[in-house]
């Protein structure tokens, strides 16, 4: 097997990581990598199924990771066993500055740990420019090649969910890391439909936030219902803050994919690492606050917005970002 990918067992999560982690698999297989075992549903017997399939790594191959799916132990042991191979990653999150579960409390010292295992890779594939300018300013010595958007496979001759322009935003991810979303009553000008597995927030005595449940992922992406796609995080409409809300100045969050899959654009933070994206391809609008969209206007440029969405859209349907970041991934190999 000259081309092989670590496994990873695909699963309905109901949110954006199970989705891009799927899609990856399915996309890296298309590409002709290969899984290195057919992952069990119970989690006992996969970590079984890694030590055991563990020397099909040996050798001089290409192998392909998934960063952020593949536990720390076997990490270090596939690090181990596939020293003549030239090894590819596709970084999903930068767990030591992602700030979920005590991760970025000594960002620092924690971004150089992860790096020196990123140091395994000859090539990782990063979300923007910010995260390329940060993982080699702390010591990323390979090649790095830049996806800017993820993929989001679907059927774009589904139809989607619309109406006529209403002025409403949809804001779909984790609302237990969303603090803002119960400050979205300050932004009267404009209705929001809020997607995500409940968590007892209280959305009463808010008349223009509408909570919508929990949709899974195949199928939120043509049910969704608004105008644009919010792609904002941490504890204020203020700004995004916090950990999880300053991870958005090196992270892609796979939401903005969603959106573009669903064929809206996007309102976004003017710091974060995907407005360049957004601007440059002029599919949403970037604000330093979301109070400023009580002095914006929404439907101004709209139509031409979709539009671009919409071109984005069928590129991303069929995966087509992540399998060239792949391909020039490979290159770099053929060009040694």
């Amino acid at each position: 097997m000259k081309y092989i990918q670590y496994a990873v067992p695909k699963r309905e999560t109901r949110n954006a990581s199970g989705k891009a982690k799927n899609d990856v698999y399915d996309i890296a297989l298309s590409s002709g990598f290969k899984p290195s075992y057919r992952p069990s549903r119970r989690r006992i017997i996969r970590i079984v199924q890694q030590f055991f399939t563990m020397y099909k790594f040996i050798g001089r191959k290409t192998i392909f990771v998934q960063y952020g799916s593949v536990s720390g132990p076997f990490m270090k042991l596939l690090r181990l066993v596939s020293k003549k191979s030239f090894k590819i990653a596709l970084i999903h999150d930068l767990l030591s500055i992602q700030g979920i579960n005590g991760y970025g409390k000594n960002r620092d010292e924690e971004l150089k740990k992860e790096i020196r295992l990123l140091n395994m890779f000859d090539v990782i594939i990063v979300h923007n420019k910010k995260m390329d300018e940060l993982v080699k300013k702390f010591g990323y010595k390979g090649s790095t090649v830049i996806v800017y958007l993820f993929d989001y496979l679907h059927n774009p001759q589904t139809p989607v969910t619309r109406k006529e322009y209403s002025g409403s935003i949809v804001f779909a991810g984790n609302l237990r890391k969303s603090g803002f979303v119960s400050e979205l009553n300050k932004i009267e000008k404009y209705s929001f439909n809020i997607y995500g597995e409940e968590t007892g927030k209280d959305f009463s005595g808010m008349p223009n936030v509408h909570y919508k449940g929990s949709l899974p992922s195949d199928k939120i992406v043509y049910q969704m219902e608004g105008d644009y796609g919010l792609v904002w995080d941490g504890d204020s409409v203020n700004a995004c803050t916090g950990a999880t809300g300053e991870y958005l100045l090196y992270n892609n969050p796979h939401k903005l994919a969603l959106y573009m899959a669903g064929g809206i654009p996007v309102i976004t933070w003017k710091k974060a690492a995907v407005a360049e994206f957004v601007e440059k391809n002029n599919v949403g609008i970037t604000v330093d606050s979301l109070l400023d969209l009580q002095n914006i206007d929404l439907k101004e440029n709209y139509a031409l917005m979709k539009n671009n969405v919409l071109r984005i859209k069928r590129d991303i349907a069929e995966g087509k970002l992540i399998k060239k970041a792949i391909k020039s991934a490979m290159d770099l190999r053929r060009g040694e």
